[in-house]
């Protein structure tokens, strides 16, 4: 998948959560999230795609060919039943060495790039 397919998908999740208020969660990689399906299968979906989507890491930008998922970025729409969520992750490497704040930051730019003009609300609940 190149980079033009990749913005397609951004912004065609961005036009699905456009005036949305979003869920968002940072989790790490090894967290089980069998009593969250639309979750676990959003990152089930992400990880198979590794070979042919070819993401990269939302802070360093290296490749998840190169280095392994340390955590997700994932987020759905604040409804009672999200049907979609978009997954987005932070290689091993920086999930280990940056502070709360550094990956706090990234995640933000991240989903800024989703939401282009939107406020972020400061909400740390840190289970799913």
């Amino acid at each position: 998948m190149n980079r033009h397919a990749r913005r397609g998908e951004v912004a065609a999740f961005g036009r699905e959560t456009a005036g949305a208020s979003l869920v968002t969660y940072m989790v790490d990689a090894d967290t089980r999230l069998d009593a969250h399906p639309l979750l676990r299968n959003a990152v089930t979906y992400w990880r198979s795609g590794i070979p042919t989507r070819k993401p990269i890491c939302i802070s360093c930008k290296r490749s998840f060919g190169e280095v392994e998922p340390g955590a997700f970025l994932l987020a759905t729409q604040a409804v009672p039943s999200p049907t979609s969520a978009s997954v987005s992750a932070i290689c091993v490497d920086c999930w280990s060495t940056l502070d709360d704040n550094e990956v706090h930051a990234v995640a933000l730019r991240t989903l800024a790039r989703v939401l282009p003009g939107a406020r972020f609300a400061n909400h740390r609940d840190a289970s799913p």
